[in-house]
Protein backbone atom coordinates (compact mmCIF):
# COMPACT_ATOMS: atom_id res chain seq x y z
CA UNK A 1 0.00 0.00 0.00
CA UNK A 2 2.92 2.33 0.41
CA UNK A 3 4.31 1.80 -2.63
CA UNK A 4 0.77 2.34 -4.44
CA UNK A 5 0.69 5.87 -1.77
CA UNK A 6 -2.35 4.52 -0.35
CA UNK A 7 -3.61 5.90 2.52
CA UNK A 8 -6.74 4.84 4.82
CA UNK A 9 -7.85 6.62 7.75
CA UNK A 10 -7.98 4.48 11.23
CA UNK A 11 -11.04 3.56 12.87
CA UNK A 12 -11.89 6.09 15.82
CA UNK A 13 -13.43 2.90 17.94
CA UNK A 14 -11.53 -0.18 19.58
CA UNK A 15 -12.75 -3.29 17.94
CA UNK A 16 -13.26 -5.33 20.77
CA UNK A 17 -15.31 -2.31 22.84
CA UNK A 18 -18.64 -3.13 23.52
CA UNK A 19 -21.56 -0.71 24.65
CA UNK A 20 -23.34 -2.73 26.93
CA UNK A 21 -20.18 -3.92 28.96
CA UNK A 22 -19.45 0.03 29.10
CA UNK A 23 -22.93 0.59 30.34
CA UNK A 24 -22.64 -1.89 33.11
CA UNK A 25 -19.61 -0.56 34.29
CA UNK A 26 -20.73 3.04 34.43
CA UNK A 27 -23.59 2.15 36.61
CA UNK A 28 -21.19 0.50 39.36
CA UNK A 29 -19.06 3.18 39.21
CA UNK A 30 -21.90 5.62 39.78
CA UNK A 31 -23.34 3.12 42.88
CA UNK A 32 -20.17 3.17 44.18
CA UNK A 33 -19.77 7.11 44.22
CA UNK A 34 -23.31 7.45 45.56
CA UNK A 35 -22.46 4.84 48.09
CA UNK A 36 -18.84 7.07 49.10
CA UNK A 37 -21.01 10.03 49.21
CA UNK A 38 -23.62 8.91 51.68
CA UNK A 39 -21.04 7.02 53.82
CA UNK A 40 -18.90 10.60 53.54
CA UNK A 41 -22.32 12.01 54.95
CA UNK A 42 -23.03 10.27 57.51
CA UNK A 43 -19.09 10.06 58.77
CA UNK A 44 -19.74 14.24 58.68
CA UNK A 45 -22.84 14.23 60.89
CA UNK A 46 -21.09 11.40 63.24
CA UNK A 47 -18.18 14.12 63.67
CA UNK A 48 -20.39 16.89 63.96
CA UNK A 49 -22.25 15.38 66.85
CA UNK A 50 -19.63 14.28 68.66
CA UNK A 51 -18.17 17.70 68.60
CA UNK A 52 -20.89 19.25 69.90
CA UNK A 53 -21.35 16.69 72.68
CA UNK A 54 -17.71 16.99 73.47
CA UNK A 55 -18.56 20.82 73.65
CA UNK A 56 -21.25 20.57 76.09
CA UNK A 57 -19.28 18.60 78.74
CA UNK A 58 -16.79 21.30 78.58
CA UNK A 59 -19.22 24.00 79.61
CA UNK A 60 -20.89 21.76 81.96
CA UNK A 61 -18.12 20.46 83.45
CA UNK A 62 -16.51 24.15 83.76
CA UNK A 63 -19.52 25.68 84.77
CA UNK A 64 -19.26 27.47 88.49
CA UNK A 65 -20.80 25.23 91.26
CA UNK A 66 -23.67 26.50 93.25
Amino acid sequence: MKRLSVTYKKSLRHPKASEEERRIFQQKIEGYEREAASSFTLMKAALRTIYYARMAMRQWVNAPMA
